[in-house]
C-alpha cells in the first residue's frame, strides 16, 4: 500500500506487482502495436515482397467484429484493413487464421470454420492482389477440420491440420498442396481424417498425448482444444520441416529426404512446452523459434546444440507494456526484429488467467 497527496486529500493506494519475468534482460520485449476492439483476437502473420506487414484478426473472443485482415505499409508504418474476409454462406462467420504469401503474390489463409461448424466446413482461401489491392477471394481447398499454420515452400502450400483424429487416436496433419492444384474452379479437396492414408497431399500425421493440466482432463468439452495436434509449421535452411502440437506441446521434425519425399516425424522434445502455437526460422541463428502459449513465454530450438532454449517469459499481464499476453504467431521483419501476436484468448490451465481489453503485438531486437 503506498499514499499519494490530492490537493489536501490522503489517499491510499493498492500497489499492483509487476508480473514475474524470466530471460535476458537484452530480449525483454515491448510495445510494437496496439488495436481498438476491432482486432479482439489477432492470429496469423504475413509479409509480401515489399516488405509490408499482414496481420489476420480471428476475433474470436468477440466474434460481433468480423474476421478481417490488416496490413502495415513498410514505407509509412501506418495500419489499416486490408481485407474483409468473406463468411461463410452456411455459419455467416469467418475466422482467418494462418496466412502466408504464395510465389503468385497472393495471400493464401486459413478460413477456420471449426469454430462454428465441426463438419469438414474449413477451407483455404485465397485473396487475389492486383496492383496492391485485393481483387477477389477464392476457395482453393476444401474439406479440411482446422487449417492452422501456412506456409509456401517448393511451388506449394503447406499447412497443419491441428484436428486430424485417426485411428481412435488424437493428433493432426501435415498437407502439402501443390501450386497447380490450388484452382478456384476446382479447388484441393481432402480425405476425411479416416482416408488419410490414401490422401496425396497429406506428408504426415502427427499424434497429441493427452495431458491433464492442473487436473482438468482434456476430453472435458471446456478444454476439448488441448486433444489438438500440430499447430505453427516452418522450414530450416536445409528443408526440414518443424512443428509443435498445441494439445501436448511436443515439437517434432520432419526431415527432407530430397526428391519431394519426406521422413516420418521425429520427436525433439516433449517436456519443456506445455502448449505450442507458432514457430518460425530464425535464419541468422539457426534456430527455430516457437510460442508456449500456456506459459507466456518464447523458446528457440537450437539445431546445432539439438536443445531448447528459454527466449523470454512474463507472468500474467494485459500486454500493454509489450509484456507478453499469451503469445500465438511469431514472425521476423526484414529488419530483423521480431513480432509476437499476443492472442489473448486463454483456455483453462494456461498463465493468462482471462482476455482483457488490450490487444497486443510484441517486438523484440534480439542480441
Amino acid at each position: 500500500m503506498k499514499t499519494m497527496i490530492i490537493g489536501s486529500i490522503l489517499i491510499s493506494v493498492a500497489a499492483v506487482a509487476a508480473p514475474w519475468t524470466k530471460g535476458p534482460a537484452a530480449n525483454r520485449p515491448t510495445l510494437f502495436k496496439t488495436f481498438g476492439d476491432i482486432v479482439n483476437t489477432p492470429e496469423g502473420l504475413a509479409l509480401d515482397k515489399d516488405g509490408n506487414l499482414f496481420l489476420s484478426a480471428i476475433n474470436g473472443v468477440d466474434p460481433s467484429y468480423s474476421g478481417h485482415i490488416w496490413k502495415r505499409d513498410a514505407q509509412t508504418g501506418k495500419w489499416g484493413v486490408f481485407a474483409v474476409t468473406r463468411t461463410n454462406t452456411k455459419s455467416g462467420k469467418s475466422f482467418p487464421q494462418g496466412i502466408v504469401f504464395g510465389d503468385d503474390g497472393n495471400l493464401y489463409y486459413a478460413e477456420n470454420q471449426y469454430f462454428a461448424d465441426r463438419n469438414y466446413a474449413s477451407t483455404v482461401r485465397r485473396i487475389v492482389i492486383k496492383d496492391g489491392e485485393p481483387l477477389r477471394c477464392e476457395i482453393v481447398v476444401e474439406n479440411a477440420l482446422l487449417p492452422n499454420g501456412l506456409r509456401w515452400r517448393d511451388g506449394a502450400l503447406w499447412f497443419s491440420e491441428s484436428f486430424a483424429h485417426h485411428g481412435g487416436k488424437f493428433g493432426g496433419g501435415i498437407y502439402r498442396i501443390p501450386a497447380k492444384d490450388l484452382r478456384a474452379d476446382k479447388p484441393a479437396r481432402l480425405l476425411d481424417k479416416d482416408q488419410m492414408e490414401r490422401d496425396t497431399y497429406c506428408i504426415a500425421w502427427v499424434p497429441t498425448e493427452l495431458r491433464s493440466r492442473n487436473g482438468i482432463d482434456p476430453l472435458d468439452r471446456k478444454v476439448h482444444i488441448y486433444t489438438a495436434g500440430p499447430d505453427g509449421i516452418d522450414f530450416d535452411a536445409d528443408g526440414n520441416l518443424y512443428t509443435g502440437s498445441f494439445g501436448d506441446g511436443r515439437f517434432w521434425r520432419i526431415r527432407n529426404l530430397g526428391g519431394g519425399k519426406y521422413a516420418p516425424p521425429e520427436l525433439l522434445d516433449d517436456t519443456t512446452v506445455a502448449c505450442c502455437d507458432g514457430i518460425c526460422y530464425d535464419a541468422k541463428r539457426n534456430r527455430i523459434i516457437l510460442t508456449a502459449a500456456a506459459q507466456n513465454a518464447l523458446y528457440a530450438w537450437n539445431i546445432a546444440a539439438g536443445k531448447m532454449e528459454l527466449v523470454w517469459a512474463n507472468g500474467d499481464t494485459d500486454g500493454a507494456d509489450g509484456l507478453f499476453d499469451q503469445p500465438s504467431e511469431v514472425l521476423f521483419l526484414p529488419d530483423g526484429r521480431l513480432v509476437v501476436v499476443n492472442i489473448d484468448a486463454p483456455s483453462p490451465g494456461m498463465i493468462n488467467s482471462g482476455a482483457d481489453k488490450v490487444h497486443t503485438l510484441s517486438v523484440i531486437r534480439l542480441p
